[in-house]
C-alpha cells in the first residue's frame, strides 16, 4: 500500500466551487476530483521525467499539450530552451531556437503565428488551423507521425529527408 502525504494548495473560490460540483455530480470525494486531476496532469507530463530525455523528445509534451504549458506558466523562448534543450549532450538532438519562438507565439493572434509560420516554410497556410499547421511542421521536422498522413506545402517544402528523431545517433 504507498504512503499519502496531505498537501495544502491556494485555489481561487471559483475552482473550489467547481470542483465541489463536479465531485457532488459524479458522486465522489473533493478528493478524488483532486487525484484525478493530478493524475491526468502527470500522464501528460511523463516524458519530463525521464532525466535524460531532452530536446526533440520532449518536444511532443509541449506541442500534444496545445501550448497549455507555456502558456501557463508564462515562458518565453529562453524559458523553453533550458527546459527542452538544457539536457542535450548531442547537438543533433536539440529543437531549433526558431521552432522554440513558434511555440511561445502561440498565444498570440493566430495571423501573427501564420505569417511567421509561412514566412519560415516559404508556403502560404490559407485554410489550414495554425495550431495544427504547426504541429505538422514540428513533427516532420522532428519525426513523429501526427493523426493522419496528409499532403500539405508544408511536406513538399521539406522534402524526404530522415527526420532528426528517426536518424541513427
Amino acid at each position: 500500500m504507498s504512503k499519502t502525504t496531505c498537501i495544502s494548495v491556494r485555489l481561487r473560490g471559483s475552482d473550489i466551487d467547481k470542483i465541489k460540483s463536479i465531485a457532488r455530480r459524479l458522486d465522489v470525494s473533493d478528493s478524488e476530483i483532486f487525484r484525478f486531476g493530478i493524475r491526468l496532469a502527470m500522464s501528460r507530463l511523463l516524458p519530463l521525467l525521464d532525466d535524460k530525455a531532452c530536446g526533440f523528445r520532449v518536444l511532443p509534451v509541449f506541442v500534444e499539450n496545445d501550448a497549455e504549458l507555456v502558456r501557463h506558466f508564462d515562458m518565453d523562448a529562453t524559458h523553453l530552451e533550458r527546459v527542452i534543450n538544457s539536457q542535450c549532450v548531442d547537438d543533433n538532438c536539440r529543437v531549433d531556437q526558431t521552432d522554440l519562438n513558434l511555440l511561445t507565439l502561440h498565444g498570440l493572434p493566430s495571423d501573427y503565428l501564420r505569417l511567421r509560420l509561412q514566412e519560415l516554410i516559404g508556403e502560404s497556410l490559407e485554410g489550414q488551423a495554425v495550431w495544427k499547421a504547426l504541429r505538422g511542421y514540428l513533427y516532420r521536422k522532428y519525426g513523429r507521425g501526427i493523426d493522419s498522413v496528409e499532403n500539405t506545402p508544408l511536406d513538399e517544402a521539406h522534402g524526404s529527408a530522415t527526420p532528426k528523431l528517426l536518424r541513427q545517433s
